[in-house]
């Protein structure tokens, strides 16, 4: 079995809350159960950009 071939990727910047507002409470909890998650907290390229143009 090939780990990578069996896996599924999705991105969102939509919170957990805007999800189970716009795909519904079935959605959000099937999500929920089936992925694991991994939160991106760092500051954006933008906004580092920004931050050095002084």
């Amino acid at each position: 079995m090939n780990i990578v071939a069996d896996m599924t990727l999705i991105t969102t910047n939509l919170t957990p809350q805007q999800i189970r507002e716009h795909y519904g409470d079935r959605i959000a909890d099937r999500l929920n159960e089936m992925v694991k998650k991994i939160v991106f907290s760092n500051a954006t390229y933008h906004s580092d950009k920004l931050a050095t143009r002084g």
